[in-house]
């Protein structure tokens, strides 16, 4: 019985906002067409992202440490994104050394100096 509510709830809803669901349908379409170009224009096994990058030598660290901050970025003029720097900063330093900490501490100190 709750099925047939939600259906005639939607029902009513794409006949009384047609442009909403038009916009919805449009979005749905582009999703896939994105998908399947970059499916099919990416380079099986070359690319290397966050999934498939397994860092090993300190270079590779270096190159992970990009992928994090270029998957970061684009989210900088959010309202929360201090809070998402704090909150990673916390979760991944949880484990440290006491010794290790105050080094990643005192480059945030380093980067607050040079921007003063």
């Amino acid at each position: 019985m709750g099925n047939k509510k939600r259906e005639k709830t939607v029902k009513w809803f794409v006949l009384a906002y047609p442009l909403v669901e038009k916009l919805r349908q449009q979005r749905l379409v582009e999703e896939a067409d994105y998908k399947s170009t970059t499916e099919l224009f990416a380079k099986k096994g070359d690319e290397k992202t966050l999934d498939n990058f397994i860092p090993k030598s300190e270079s590779d660290f270096m190159e992970y440490a990009e992928l994090i901050s270029h998957k970061l970025r684009p989210y900088e003029k959010s309202f929360h994104y201090i809070g998402l720097l704090k909150a990673v900063m916390r979760l991944s330093t949880t484990a440290l050394k006491a010794a290790d900490a105050k080094e990643v501490a005192s480059l945030l100190l380093l980067q607050l100096r040079m921007k003063s």
